[in-house]
């Protein structure tokens, strides 16, 4: 068993390709802002961001990022993930980094959950804020890739309950949570208008994991080895993107290329929008 980690102090970073830290172990918030603040400023950094929002063309919506596994959070900027996630949604992204490398054949799920006591912490500063500021008509969307899910899984776990709306869409993309175990902490999300959980039944990724947690992953699919499916959860919409033939991370532009129905359906909800599916005629 994994020896607990005292949860970090929570910073945000500014990740400047010269001067962030490569091996850096604690949780925070990254930004593509030139600033590191600590955890009661986090309130300031969603602050700063709407701001920037409200005075761009070229922004209309926030994301909330929760990133997967990999040497982060230099892997956002040396693969442009979260420049590439602004230039395709018209986006400001906000992303909660966790400690998610332990090498290459690890899967740190320990970390992962020792994190949602953190998360949960960043989920009440947006709260505290859209409660006490209009944020005229600017889309939210939180959005979780792989590992990430289990971030989101384990905050609510521990979740009392008490949040607002906080966000107008939820994407659970390629989610590594157990499948069979799911739909109870899936019907804890009460602060998503609407929530999606991506399936991919040939993502090889999440069935490698599947194997070292002993257990399907649920962004594999809904259905046991035995042929038997798992609960659902009620408040969820599941989009299968099988037939898209995507690799792991499903949601960048670059990687949608010839895929309309994947590219519609991250172009909605990764704007903040509902996405009802529309089948080929």
């Amino acid at each position: 068993m994994a020896k607990k980690i005292k949860p970090a102090m929570l910073f945000l970073f500014v990740l400047l390709f010269s001067c962030h830290k490569p091996n850096q172990q604690t949780n925070a918030i990254v930004t593509l802002s030139d600033k590191v603040q600590s955890l009661p400023e986090v309130y300031k950094v969603i602050d700063k961001t709407i701001k920037e929002i409200n005075t761009s063309q070229q922004y209309d919506n926030l994301i909330l990022f929760v990133h997967g596994r990999g040497k982060h959070p230099e892997k956002a900027f040396n693969k442009h993930l979260l420049v590439d996630l602004e230039k395709d949604y018209s986006a400001k992204v906000i992303m909660f980094h966790w400690p998610s490398w332990e090498g290459r054949f690890a899967f740190p799920t320990q970390k992962a959950r020792n994190s949602a006591q953190d998360f949960i912490k960043v989920l009440l500063a947006f709260d505290q804020y859209k409660q006490e500021n209009k944020t005229n008509g600017i889309k939210f969307t939180l959005l979780t890739n792989s590992m990430g899910s289990i971030v989101l899984e384990q905050s609510m776990q521990d979740y009392d309950g008490r949040l607002g709306l906080l966000f107008d869409t939820l994407v659970i993309s390629a989610p590594a949570s157990s499948a069979k175990s799911h739909k109870k902490w899936v019907e804890k999300i009460n602060f998503s208008e609407s929530v999606y959980i991506t399936i991919n039944k040939e993502d090889k990724l999440l069935g490698k994991l599947g194997i070292k947690l002993i257990g399907k992953r649920l962004g594999k699919g809904l259905t046991s080895l035995f042929g038997n499916d798992f609960k659902k959860a009620d408040n969820v919409q599941y989009i299968d993107l099988t037939d898209s033939h995507l690799a792991h991370r499903y949601y960048l532009h670059r990687d949608l290329i010839n895929k309309p129905e994947a590219l519609r359906f991250y172009n909605k909800v990764l704007n903040g929008l509902t996405y009802c599916y529309n089948p080929p005629l």
